[in-house]
């Protein structure tokens, strides 16, 4: 392996872990930016390191993760017999509470719980479904969280491994 072709990897892999770290931080797309970063390597590379099956998958694991708040709150509110305008409550509210409540990592998941109590509370005024409403919306947005994490490494450890098995 030539020098720039190691040195073009060592700084892929670098950004990476920066975009990894930067999953953290809620409503930054981590898995948009490490799926970038190593789409824009492969292509740069001319996919002699990266191989286009891993580009695939990668790309896969990139879309499942980021139509996961299409899909998820979906199942939860389905499964919890809560009422749609719930998930848009808990969507909205988390949006707000990212920018409103000064706490970070937490704030997004107090605005999405908020934000779906409000809703049930408004829409059924029982304290009950309004209580199971933000359970259901912080369960699901933890969830959503650990699928973001889990999708985040997958991608980076699909790009280690196309690089190490393609030697």
């Amino acid at each position: 392996m030539e020098l720039t072709q190691t040195l073009m990897l060592s700084i892929a892999v670098a950004a990476m872990a920066f975009g990894i770290f930067l999953t953290f931080i809620p409503f930054i797309p981590g898995a948009v930016i490490v799926w970038g970063i190593a789409i824009i390597t492969a292509f740069a590379d001319h996919f002699d390191r990266i191989t286009v099956l891993a580009a695939i998958i990668m790309t896969a694991l990139m879309i499942l993760c980021e139509t996961r708040d299409f899909w998820l709150p979906v199942f939860g509110v389905k499964m919890a017999g809560l009422s749609c305008l719930t998930s848009i409550g808990a969507m909205i509210g988390g949006m707000i509470g990212a920018f409103v409540i000064p706490l970070p990592i937490i704030n997004a998941l107090i605005g999405s719980v908020i934000g779906a109590v409000i809703v049930e509370l408004i829409s059924v005024r029982k304290m009950a479904r309004g209580v199971k409403a933000g359970t259901t919306a912080a369960t699901i947005f933890l969830i959503s969280y650990v699928l973001e994490l889990a999708a985040v490494f997958a991608i980076f450890i699909v790009f280690l491994l196309s690089i190490t098995l393609t030697q």
